[in-house]
């Protein structure tokens, strides 16, 4: 498979997606994390709460919020 190369774009960079600060449930069975995207218009990042199984093949957003950080799971890990 080949990729023709070009020069990356302003474009480009508001289609990254990051995700950061995972955090594993205490039975392991799901991982909380932070996704984070540049915004165009408000030079700034939006940052939502996500949800995602252990084999990833499910996920759920928990905010809308756009700064949401910091997913902490209770000892039990019946809360978040």
């Amino acid at each position: 498979m080949s990729v023709e190369k070009r020069p990356i774009t302003a474009s480009d960079l508001y289609r990254i997606v990051l995700v950061e600060e995972p955090r594993i449930s205490p039975d392991g069975q799901h991982v909380a994390w932070v996704r984070q995207q540049a915004r165009k218009f408000s030079n700034d990042y939006r940052r939502e709460v996500w949800l995602s199984s252990r084999d990833g093949a499910s996920s759920i957003q928990l905010t809308r919020g756009g700064a949401d950080t910091s997913p902490r799971w209770s000892p039990d890990g019946r809360s978040l």
